[in-house]
């Protein structure tokens, strides 16, 4: 029993002793595994959402579905999206369509339509 005391006390001066000593933290350069970076439409997905909102106040955007991209010229691109939209207890769904050239990444156009 006392050498039990014995040891843990000194283990406890042991950790005390050692608690200003500042260890080197180890250096890690792998990606974390889980975090997957952001898809190329994010940005597009993002003013959709906003659209959306703006356009339905009152209601949640409850779902997204990235549709695709249409390359329309050189210099221009349409990203194409379904939001799914809840107000009270009705859902429905919205097309929205963003037209951009691509060398500004400015909007040219956006059209929400109503799938009801």
């Amino acid at each position: 029993m006392i050498a039990v005391l014995f040891m843990s006390s000194i283990y406890f001066l042991s950790l005390h002793a050692l608690s200003h000593v500042e260890l080197p933290r180890p250096v890690v350069h792998m990606a974390d595994p889980f975090v997957k970076p952001e898809p190329s439409y994010a940005k597009w997905g993002r003013l959709a959402v906003a659209e959306v909102k703006r356009k339905y106040p009152a209601c949640s955007v409850i779902d997204y579905l990235h549709l695709g991209r249409q390359e329309l010229s050189a210099q221009i691109a349409k990203e194409s999206f379904r939001l799914w939209l809840r107000k009270d207890t009705r859902e429905w769904g919205v097309r929205v369509d963003i037209v951009f050239n691509k060398q500004t990444e400015k909007p040219i156009s956006i059209r929400v339509q109503d799938l009801r």
